[in-house]
């Protein structure tokens, strides 16, 4: 949620594979295949800090 709202980039390892979530451009890249896609926004009700 912290990297949605300050529409940064984080870069993960999921299942072996190397993936940059940039959101301020709303994509989600495979850094092995360069395969891109869209991403959404979470829900409104996922963004409150309790």
């Amino acid at each position: 949620k912290r990297y949605f709202k300050a529409g940064e980039q984080i870069h993960v390892m999921l299942r072996g594979q190397r993936y940059e979530f940039d959101f301020a451009e709303m994509e989600q890249r495979n850094l092995d295949t360069g395969k891109v896609r869209k991403i959404r926004a979470p829900k409104p009700s996922a963004l409150k800090i309790v």
